[in-house]
């Protein structure tokens, strides 16, 4: 059996940000002959659920490591938070740089002003998405970030994709949550070596995933850091490339 930990934006997903049919069907392929594929994704759950609601899934990596969920008995594997009072000194020390906060909880997710914000909506965070005014840091938020055990995947924030209305987003997680430590968990959770894992990614937070797989699939939109490090450069994500590669699995 091989598990493949697969990016979902920008590998999985078209430029329209949807599953193509094709990589639906050799996700559906791939898993007839007994191996099993997982998107692992920086987004949290209800954005990832939704983009790969026609795929036949095990599990969903979601919030870049931080919560898996058992889609087949629909239950959760894992579910790391952060503090809710390390969140309410966030929020109290730099809420007049963020207009605007996305707060993920696992299942469902906030969107809410700061000055709406209510200290029982941080209960149970397992991503904290704030917008940067300016699209920068506000001084100190990196030094406080580091005291209190957080990072993000994205160096400082995302610029590839999240651009609104707001500014940027940032995806804000616990520090010990990356791809490689998702990967470590499910690979103890199903007995799996790591020589049986492939990794299939395109983004600078896939870097950790490569590092944590046997294997290593660049899509070929992927950045030149993925491509350097990959072990196979497939088609990119409009051409199909994941679903090439997983069909090489299912013959």
């Amino acid at each position: 059996m091989k598990v493949i930990f697969a990016d979902l934006d920008g590998t999985l997903t078209d430029d329209n940000d949807r599953v193509p049919k094709r990589v639906a069907l050799a996700i559906a392929a791939v898993r007839a002959k007994g191996h099993i594929v997982i998107p692992i994704s920086g987004s949290s759950y209800p954005w990832v659920s939704e983009k790969v609601s026609g795929c036949e899934l095990d599990y969903i990596i979601s919030s870049n490591g931080g919560r898996c969920f058992d889609e087949v008995n629909k239950k959760v594997v894992w579910h790391d938070t952060i503090p809710v009072e390390t969140l309410v000194a966030l929020v109290k020390e730099f809420g007049k740089y963020m207009p605007q906060h996305h707060i993920h909880h696992g299942g469902n997710r906030i969107d809410v002003a700061p000055e709406k914000l209510e200290p029982h909506m941080l209960e149970g965070v397992s991503q904290f998405t704030p917008s940067l005014i300016e699209n920068k840091l506000p001084n100190g938020m990196a030094e406080f970030m580091k005291k209190h055990n957080l990072h993000t995947p994205y160096n400082t924030f995302n610029m590839a994709r999240d651009i609104y209305n707001y500014g940027a987003y940032m995806d804000i997680v616990p520090s010990f949550v990356t791809k490689t430590y998702a990967v470590g968990k499910m690979c103890k959770l199903l007995g799996v070596d790591k020589k049986d894992t492939i990794a299939i990614g395109d983004g600078m937070n896939d870097v950790s995933l490569f590092n944590a797989c046997h294997t290593k699939v660049a899509v070929g939109n992927a950045i030149d850091e993925i491509k350097s490090l990959a072990d196979i450069i497939v088609g990119t994500n409009n051409e199909g490339g994941a679903a090439d590669f997983l069909l090489t699995l299912a013959k």
